[in-house]
Parts: C-alpha cells; structure tokens; sequence
C-alpha cells in the first residue's frame, strides 16, 4: 500500500479545476482595473489641459493693463461679454475653443511705490459650465 502512495503522478481533476478558479478569479480582479485607469487618466488629461490654458490665458493677460482688460480692449478672448457693474467685473467668453470665465477685482489688491495690482482669477469651464480648473493672478493697474 506504501508503494501505491509514493507512486501518484499528475493532479487530480478536482486540483485543476480549483487552479483554473483561483487564476481566474486573479484576472478578472485585474480586469476590473483597467476601465478605471482609462477613466483616471482622461480626467487628469482634461484637468492638465484646462490647467495649461488658464495659465496661457493669464499670460496673454499679463500684457495687458488693468483697464483694457476691465473695458474688453485687445482681449485675446472670443465671445466676450462682461458684466462691469459687479465686483469683481465679470469677462466671459472663448479662448483656444474653450469656455473661460474671469473674475477682475476693482479694488487694488496689491499697492506698493512701483505699481498697484489687481486681483484676477481665470476660471476654464467644461460644455456644462463646470470649473475644470481656476488660476490666480495680479494684474497691472496702469
């Protein structure tokens, strides 16, 4: 009978049925992984991007003084309107194909001997009016 016992080769149907279980339990684990990855990085492509034109947006902007921005003058914006009797002054419209919308502070924020500054903050909206991103920034007063 000892010889019977030392002699088994091979598995048994039953230990290749748990292996194949075991392994695809294991994959499909795995599996359920990728459509989130995909769904992360899309997002955090948009974010970057929206990222990238505001900050673009508030270096066209930076050439600019305060009060040709606040009177819509050489805006490097498409689709412009703006709300002057509020305050902060409200600047919509299109830069690159996408939805921005500024927020121009009136009052100086910044005041020193050299220049005065001005508060600004460049919202970039997706096609829902959603904030992707907000950057911040000072504007020349003159």
């Amino acid at each position: 009978m000892g010889d019977k016992l030392n002699n088994i080769k091979g598995l048994t149907l039953i230990e290749v049925l748990a292996s194949i279980v075991l392994l695809s339990i294991v994959i499909v684990s795995f599996m359920s992984l990728f459509p989130q990855m995909t769904l992360m990085n899309n997002k955090t492509e948009e974010n970057l991007q929206s990222a990238n034109v505001g900050k673009e947006l508030l270096v066209e902007l930076k050439k600019l003084t305060y009060e040709s921005i606040k009177n819509g003058n050489n805006l490097p914006i498409t689709n412009i309107s703006i709300d002057k009797n509020s305050n902060p002054i409200l600047i919509e419209g299109t830069y690159k194909s996408v939805k921005v919308k500024i927020s121009l502070y009136t009052e100086v924020d910044i005041s020193g001997k050299i220049q005065k500054l001005h508060r600004i903050i460049i919202e970039v909206l997706d096609d829902k009016s959603t904030v992707l991103t907000s950057t911040y920034g000072y504007i020349k007063h003159n």
